[in-house]
């Protein structure tokens, strides 16, 4: 990618109407580039910034309508927020108002069978969680006799939605103070410096992540696990192992020195969490059911204006995507444009009857791979200890599904 392309734009101090309208033009083309001329395609539709946006494009552009899809996983999607509404039902707001053929779909109903699928073919390292979410989705379409969807990822990543970001973007401002005293490294490294900060800028994701400026490093949104997890579980813990999704590629080291923190969480997100995680999350979802997922909000044109962008258009309020926000504001109004950030969608082994049949803890209890690996010996009781984050024990059900097959298939071929 080459950001380094808007540079000269950006440095000559564009017009907010501008960037907008800019923006809005490149939207606008990727999204109508990307739809299918030959069979029938699906949006996803949250209710929220981004799958508006492309379902409100689509509708204005296309003469077929889209129909879209929300997938029920959580409790909190049915709870009303800020904005008087809840998810689904902001969904189905904007949904009758671009006349939109929309559906819900329960995502409980199969997801234990999915995830099992799932968890034994975690060969390829996708261990994410809502893999699972997507997949349910794709096993709907696929019954409705359709080929696409259109996914919303990118903007999140690209645009400070995330609380960890926004927890990132508070503390880039005080070492943008902080930097100027002498010996200011050793001050962050300070557990008890650190705290105090913590407390002070109301920090809650990063809490217990390491952030570091010299190099920069930060915390990428799909890392659930701190290193000192790692360090409980595993012998001789190499921390360095952790830093690769936090550090900048050396292919882009040339124009560092034009990047601030902000932009670099951006480049690190377009390069590597994207491609190697949330991407490979969706194409393993959809493709296991035969439907192309279309993104986009990834065009390389897109992102690469995106990550130039200065923060002055992407977070305000401590509200991330102000640009989109503003965007959306105009074409459906305040009431969808200002809602708060909400989870892509909620963990499906959280549901009691999910639970009971994939059965992580009892799996977990009988498994021999970690007698095989270098786990430490209580191991186990590291991950059914409830003040474990529970992905743990979900990453733990992929390695010992994924393990039991290939034994299974070795020792079937011997």
């Amino acid at each position: 990618m080459h950001p380094e392309i808007w540079f000269d734009y950006f440095n000559s101090n564009p017009s907010f109407d501008d960037v907008s309208s800019k923006l809005n033009e490149m939207l606008y083309s990727e999204m109508t580039l990307r739809v299918p001329q030959e069979v029938s395609y699906y949006t996803t539709l949250s209710g929220g910034i981004d799958s508006t946006l492309t379902n409100i494009i689509l509708s204005e552009t296309q003469k077929r309508r889209p129909n879209s899809i929300f997938g029920i996983s959580a409790d909190y999607q049915h709870v009303k927020d800020n904005s008087g509404m809840s998810e689904l039902e902001s969904s189905h707001y904007v949904a009758r108002k671009l006349n939109i053929n929309h559906t819900e779909i329960n995502l409980f109903e199969n997801a234990a069978n999915i995830m099992n699928d799932l968890a034994e073919d975690s060969f390829d390292g996708c261990i994410e969680p809502c893999t699972a979410n997507f997949a349910g989705m794709g096993n709907y379409i696929k019954n409705k006799k359709s080929k696409v969807i259109f996914i919303s990822d990118g903007p999140d990543e690209m645009m400070n939605s995330y609380n960890s970001e926004i927890e990132g973007y508070k503390l880039d401002k005080i070492y943008s103070i902080l930097r100027y005293l002498p010996k200011h490294e050793s001050i962050f490294k300070n557990k008890f410096v650190k705290k105090m900060l913590i407390n002070f800028l109301n920090i809650e994701k990063l809490k217990d992540f390491e952030f570091k400026y010299k190099p920069f490093y930060h915390t990428a949104k799909h890392q659930v696990c701190a290193n000192t997890f790692f360090d409980k579980i595993i012998e001789n813990y190499d921390n360095e192992k952790l830093y690769d999704y936090g550090l900048v590629d050396s292919k882009y080291s040339d124009i560092l020195k034009y990047l601030d923190f902000n932009q670099i969480r951006s480049l690190n997100y377009a390069s590597k969490s994207l491609p190697d995680t949330y991407n490979l999350r969706i194409d393993k979802a959809f493709m296991k059911y035969s439907i192309e997922a279309r993104l986009p909000y990834q065009s390389v044109k897109l992102i690469e204006f995106l990550i130039a962008m200065p923060i002055k258009f992407k977070i305000k309020n401590n509200q991330g995507k102000y640009l989109l926000r503003k965007n959306l504001e105009s074409k459906i109004g305040k009431l969808i444009a200002r809602r708060p950030k909400t989870p892509m969608g909620g963990y499906l082994w959280t549901d009691q009857e999910v639970m009971k049949k994939l059965k992580i803890n009892e799996k977990i209890e009988a498994s021999d791979f970690f007698k095989n690996f270098p786990f430490k010996k209580n191991v186990k009781n590291t991950l059914l200890d409830p003040s474990i984050h529970p992905a743990s024990r979900w990453s733990a059900l992929c390695y010992i599904n994924t393990f039991d097959k290939l034994k299974n298939f070795n020792n079937s071929n011997l």
